[in-house]
């Protein structure tokens, strides 16, 4: 299984949603080790859980950016299986399930 999520929420500001995107994807990679999983958008330099890689995107300064135009941009480019967005919006368009 591929799956992508919304990489900045492992830099949200809401330490909640830190933990839970670390214990989720680390637990999905120990239950399912072929499992491919994307971080779209991850700051650089911030360290990835364990079997998660960056996956790029367009940089943009606001919140609706990133929901209107960078993370569907990004997301049309990856190939997966399921899209996650954890804590925020999740794109308008371009998303698989």
């Amino acid at each position: 299984m591929r799956i992508a999520f919304d990489g900045r929420t492992l830099s949200a500001p809401a330490a909640g949603v830190r933990r839970y995107v670390r214990e989720l994807f680390g637990a999905i990679h120990r239950v399912e080790p072929g499992a491919e999983i994307s971080a779209i958008g991850a700051a650089a330099g911030i360290e990835l859980p364990a079997g998660v890689r960056a996956a790029p995107a367009l940089r943009v300064p606001t919140t609706p950016g990133w929901n209107l135009v960078a993370l569907p941009l990004a997301v049309r480019q990856q190939p997966f299986d399921v899209f996650h967005a954890p804590a925020y919006g999740a794109p308008l368009w371009g998303v698989r399930p």
